[in-house]
């Protein structure tokens, strides 16, 4: 039987000659298997990610980079939560014809953080807005705030789009809330002048998701503890399934849980 010390010398040159090597290929291996994709303020896309040691960028132009792009004027540099609505005025060769105003929105993204899989903090948030057409072909848009409520959108950067029959503008940084963790100031949504001219009243606004973002009673309200309906009638008889149904599902988070655990030590055991 060997002594301590040619245990020790052995069991280090097995480390070092072979186990270490081996962790750092296997794990070689798995960065590769990291991505990145973020948008950018000139709204192309990039991806990047480690690869058989070598670290890869990709570029992703959309077709409407070979069109005009659009350039509004009166872009604010910060948003509020409410608040009154501001201006945004487009030219006639932004505009080109006019019925691309039932199809022209105010957009805003938060490009996020990735990685795996996953995009922390990714948002996009389309602004209430109507339009005012001009006779010489340039209208101007009236744009509504962030809706009232910072757990639509957290305060901090966010870029800023406008979309003009599917060709966004250049992204213009902007700050919303007044940029610090904590109470926001709030204020009630504005109410938004009618559209007029060019296609109002002839074709329906595409209004894209706004229906999930608009600045409506159900979205805005203020984010309570009580849960909205408690004490009322209504929900009797559901308790019950309710409750069954969060049992199961907390049933499924443990089983996950565990298996997850298991995989781990599967995966150190190897």
């Amino acid at each position: 039987m060997p002594c301590g010390c040619c245990a020790s010398s052995w069991y280090e040159t097995l480390l070092t000659d072979y186990a270490w090597p081996l962790l750092v290929a296997l794990f070689a291996a798995l960065a590769g298997l990291y991505r990145r994709v973020v948008g950018r303020a000139s709204a192309r896309v990039q991806g990047g990610g480690a690869e058989t040691g070598k670290y890869r960028v990709e570029r992703f132009y959309p077709d409407y980079f070979t069109s005009r792009r659009p350039a509004p004027q009166g872009l604010p540099d910060s948003l509020s939560y409410g608040g009154d609505a501001f201006d945004v005025t487009l030219s006639a060769e932004d505009v080109g014809k006019s019925d691309n105003l039932a199809n022209t929105k105010v957009t805003l993204v938060r490009p996020g953080f990735s990685t795996h899989a996953m995009n922390f903090g990714q948002r996009f948030v389309q602004l209430d807005s109507s339009y005012t057409a001009n006779d010489d072909g340039s209208a101007v848009l009236h744009v509504a705030q962030v809706p009232p409520n910072p757990a639509i959108l957290a305060p901090g950067p966010a870029l800023l789009f406008v979309v003009v029959n599917g060709v966004p503008s250049t992204g213009k940084w902007v700050m919303i809330g007044n940029g610090q963790l904590g109470d926001q100031p709030i204020a009630a949504a504005a109410q938004l002048p009618a559209s007029t001219g060019g296609p109002a009243g002839r074709l329906p606004q595409n209004l894209g998701n706004l229906v999930n973002t608009q600045t409506t009673a159900a979205v805005t309200a203020t984010p309570s503890a009580t849960p909205s309906g408690s004490g009322s009638g209504s929900g009797s008889g559901t308790s019950g399934q309710d409750g069954g149904s969060g049992a199961a599902g907390l049933r499924a988070a443990w089983t996950g849980v565990v298996l997850a655990a298991a995989g781990v030590a599967a995966f150190w055991a190897l």
